[in-house]
């Protein structure tokens, strides 16, 4: 598959990051947080962010579709993981 669609395919979930704000800040996609509704958005665009620059990474490295989407979402996912547990370990300790 040519470099250009995969890196469209890559950054996907970055563009639908306004569109998922959109949605939430018209009330058309509701959690039922009002205003802190568009906090949701912070964690998607963390994971997003990531999945890019990994896929990025790894389709110049020339991985086959499936194997780099799979070891991106997997990347993203666990540094999203990470980066809760410190936010969480930070709070119990009261440093946030």
């Amino acid at each position: 598959m040519h470099r250009i669609v995969q890196i469209t395919i890559a950054t996907i979930p970055l563009l639908l990051t306004p569109v998922l704000l959109l949605l939430i800040g018209e009330d058309i996609l509701s959690f039922g947080g009002g205003e802190k509704d568009v906090v949701i958005a912070i964690p998607w665009l963390i994971w997003s962010l990531i999945f890019a620059v990994s896929s990025y990474v790894l389709i110049f490295k020339r991985w086959r579709l499936r194997r780099w989407w799979v070891r991106s979402a997997i990347v993203a996912t666990a540094t999203l993981v990470i980066l809760w547990l410190v936010l969480f370990l930070l709070s119990i300790a009261g440093l946030v």
